[in-house]
């Protein structure tokens, strides 16, 4: 015999869920979606993330975020230290080297980002509709054809850089970018039949920017065991642009905690994402008990997701612009100042060897937009197979823009209500094949797309744990 509340104890329930929902909102909590499990039924919130239309035919009624925090680097280079952000970055001073990460040296790569998704909520309060509040705070950076051990030099000093070195950085480009987003998410059922299932949400989004920094252009470097020489071509000089220049202190570093409270509004602007998901639910998945409550429940056989996520651009008002012509500047290893950067240093020679030429004006920012297509397939009883393919909408070439990696991931999964396990396996062009591993108990969630980067260093660097308040749907009305 299964136990079903009474209405009036169902009454006492929905108002003792409505004041937890108001107690949490305040917690500080830290999120973002990872690759297996945002497509995992039980994702909940995480998934509304990577598609808005997830809000609604949730498993949950309401789901709050409570802590989580998600950070992931792709790099040939160096990669973002864990945990910690720059805050005043000045285009060279946000990465961390090794000697494994030296396989760049005529097409150096690096992207990273940092996800912390503040106090949050979604709310599916109807068979058909659902809301949610989503607070975000973000740090994206990409480098483009960037040699490995001038940067590498640049960051710890010309002792690195070996005799004789000497390269050309031709079509040099990298963008750091730091913002917080608040977005009001609505999805809504637009068919529910038989055998067929159709939803479709969108996010709508006010951006905050904290700063961005861009360089692009093009930089040659000749080291002769005491000094580097540089250069630009004549047709491709340095184009620096850095709304953190007036900030003191620019190889400062803060924990993510720390950041994610910075609320700087130095630019704004608006954006969003949108998402569509339907199920195929043939017979053999669709029974569902007439006493039951079918949003509790999965009905589908096949699922198909389809978003586009960071649509929008942060304007900036009267932000410095120079642009740099370096002919033959020698710098001295014993006097570089690690701490003033490269570009730091370019600019404080201004004079025969370095032309300066500044401008100031409006510049936007164009957030990382991509295309996102998922395929989730009931493979047998709790046993699931996911594949998901990302594909970057902005290009390298961009100005004033950072770049979505291209990223397909196939993940095996056993979920159930209370506990997941997945094996997420994934291909990118720069870093190759890299697996990982997650699991959810409960309201906590831990795991890597990457897992042999926690033991050892590689190409690919991914963490991710959460831990939220999670309302299921009950599964007898």
């Amino acid at each position: 015999m299964t136990f079903r509340p009474q209405p009036d104890q169902r009454m006492r329930n929905k108002y003792i869920k409505f004041l937890f929902f108001l107690i949490g909102l305040p917690l500080i909590s830290f999120s973002q979606t990872s690759q297996g499990f945002a497509f995992d039924n039980y994702s909940g919130i995480y998934g509304t993330v990577a598609n808005p239309a997830n809000s609604v035919d949730s498993k949950y009624e309401y789901h709050i975020n409570v802590l989580s925090y998600n950070q992931m680097g792709i790099s040939d280079i160096g990669a973002l230290p864990n945990f910690e952000v720059e805050t005043a970055p000045n285009g060279f001073n946000g990465l961390e080297f090794s000697t494994n990460l030296t396989h760049g040296e005529n097409d150096g790569y690096s992207f990273g980002h940092t996800d912390v998704l503040l106090p949050s909520v979604t709310w599916d309060f109807h068979d058909r509709f659902a809301v949610g509040l989503l607070l975000r705070s973000r740090t994206f950076f990409d480098y483009n054809n960037v040699g490995s051990s001038l940067l590498r030099g640049a960051n710890q000093g010309f002792s690195t850089l070996e005799q004789g070195f000497d390269h050309e950085n031709s079509d040099l480009n990298s963008t750091f970018h730091s913002w917080k987003e608040a977005g009001l998410n609505v999805s809504a059922v637009l068919l529910d039949g038989n055998f067929h299932f159709f939803k479709l949400g969108g996010t709508f989004k006010y951006y905050v920017g904290n700063g961005a920094v861009e360089t692009r252009g093009s930089l040659s470097s000749s080291y002769d065991g005491n000094a580097l020489t540089l250069n630009t071509g004549v047709d491709a000089p340095l184009i620096v642009l850095n709304s953190f220049q007036e900030q003191a202190d620019e190889d400062s570093s803060k924990l993510f905690i720390q950041e994610s409270f910075n609320f700087q509004n130095n630019g704004s602007g608006y954006g969003g994402d949108i998402g569509m998901v339907y199920e195929w639910r043939p017979r053999e998945t669709n029974r569902v008990d007439v006493r039951s409550n079918s949003g509790a429940v999965n009905k589908y056989k096949l699922k198909i997701s389809a978003s586009v996520l960071d649509m929008g651009t942060i304007k900036y008002a009267e932000i410095q612009q120079d642009t740099i012509s370096v002919n033959n500047l020698v710098i001295n290893s014993n006097s570089y100042d690690v701490t003033n950067g490269l570009i730091g240093t370019i600019m404080d020679s201004e004079g025969e060897e370095v032309t300066i030429n500044p401008a100031r004006g409006d510049v936007s920012v164009a957030l990382p937009m991509s295309a996102h297509l998922n395929l989730d397939y009931l493979f047998k009883n709790n046993y699931y197979i996911n594949f998901n393919y990302i594909k970057g909408l902005t290009s390298v070439s961009d100005n004033y823009a950072n770049t979505q990696p291209d990223l397909i991931t196939v993940t095996p999964r056993y979920e159930t209500r209370k506990f997941s396990a997945y094996l997420p396996i994934n291909f990118n062009q720069k870093a190759g094949i890299f697996a990982g591993l997650g699991l959810r108990y409960g309201p906590v969630t831990v795991g890597s797309m990457a897992l042999s980067s926690i033991l050892t260093e590689g190409k690919v660097t991914h963490l991710y744990v959460g831990v939220s308040i999670p309302f299921m749907k009950e599964l007898y009305r």
